[in-house]
């Protein structure tokens, strides 16, 4: 839609009955092109995770499909569950060098009584997939089982993830995006961390939690954040890095279904001084819509506005919670919007929203 609320494009439309869902339309560049993508699949809400196994499509200009991505990856599902295409919906992002990267979720048995688990319990091993857009074959594989520990989760497991229903997902990525050329920065919700990976080892080359600090020293109160979405580089060079996120600070699912609302959610901007150290205390830049007292514990996301990057505006969706707004730092927003309907998978819920220039048309190609 318009800045003003006004209906552009319609694209098609889910069945809030229906676990297939279309969701997470996105304004993204490809070899100089800019393009609309969206994800259409299959989402699995359990009680401590929501993924998905799906396809991406590109449209161009026009509205009429560039691309439509659909990797076999040879991954486990829940009995029963289609997974035709094993793109999760959390991320899709086209790079600058012409790929796609996205989270993929596999169904692992493994042993977790070190964490208080089954020997033969379930998890959900969270990997990184860079895709070739014109095959859909995968040309790099990340997986979170190689590089980070079970114990480092603060998902409380349900039933000590005895079986498929309480599959245990430890780690949740959600968000992938490059970090330079060689390198890409990481959320993973379930741990409250950061990672910067190293593209060509795989290695992670630092961690900041939003808690505990991670790789780097205390975290003051106004640099914190937890269950956190939408991770985004904004600078950086070998000395530092500034990046955002959306702050949920609560989850439901880690506390029997009923979100604590302890803390509400936010937008942050942090600046992180490199190489990481435990003598270095992170720092936060801004912190939006602190004073709206806004609850959202699941999905989410923060942006520049564009052509704004050094401007103090900055476009929030809440996620789950049917509200977009343009705010400044430590205030209240400046516009808001509430789309109709309650919550997610009725129609206005979705993990992202964002807000960009966009030049179309609707007429047909000649």
């Amino acid at each position: 839609m318009s800045s003003w609320g006004d209906l552009v494009w319609q694209g098609p439309k889910s069945d809030p009955l229906s676990p297939v869902q279309y969701s997470n339309i996105q304004f993204q560049s490809l070899n100089g092109s800019d393009y609309l993508t969206y994800w259409n699949g299959y989402v699995l809400e359990g009680q401590n995770a929501s993924i998905g196994y799906g396809n991406l499509t590109v449209l161009d200009k026009h509205y009429e499909p560039a691309a439509v991505v659909c990797p076999h990856l040879g991954i486990h599902v829940q009995a029963g569950v289609p997974h035709d295409c094993d793109i999760d919906y959390n991320e899709q992002y086209l790079t600058p060098w012409g790929t796609l990267l996205v989270t993929v979720y596999n169904l692992t048995q493994m042993d977790l009584s070190s964490v208080n688990g089954s020997a033969e319990g379930y998890l959900l091993d969270a990997q990184i997939h860079e895709i070739d857009i014109a095959t859909s074959e995968s040309i790099w594989k990340w997986s979170s089982l190689d590089h980070i520990p079970l114990n480092a989760s603060q998902l409380p497991l349900t039933d000590m993830a005895a079986n498929e229903s309480v599959t245990w997902d430890y780690v949740h990525i959600n968000s992938v995006s490059p970090y330079g050329t060689d390198k890409l920065l990481v959320s993973g919700r379930h741990t409250w961390d950061v990672f910067a990976i190293d593209r060509s080892s795989g290695d992670i080359v630092w961690n900041y939690n939003g808690i505990y600090g991670g790789d780097f020293g205390a975290v003051p109160e106004e640099a914190t954040f937890s269950w956190q979405y939408h991770t985004r580089v904004h600078d950086f060079d070998e000395n530092f890095i500034i990046f955002s996120n959306f702050g949920n600070h609560d989850y439901a699912g880690a506390t029997g279904g009923n979100a604590q609302n302890t803390a509400p959610t936010v937008g942050r901007e942090f600046y992180l001084e490199l190489p990481a150290s435990k003598s270095y205390h992170p720092l936060s830049l801004n912190t939006y819509n602190e004073s709206s007292s806004l609850f959202s514990d699941s999905w989410g996301s923060f942006d520049y506005l564009p052509n704004q990057q050094n401007a103090t505006s900055r476009f929030m969706s809440y996620g789950q919670l049917p509200i977009l707004a343009n705010g400044k730092p430590l205030s209240a927003p400046t516009t808001t919007s509430r789309p109709t309907g309650p919550k997610r998978h009725l129609g206005t819920a979705s993990p992202r929203r964002r807000r960009s220039l966009w030049f179309c048309t609707t007429e047909p190609r000649t």
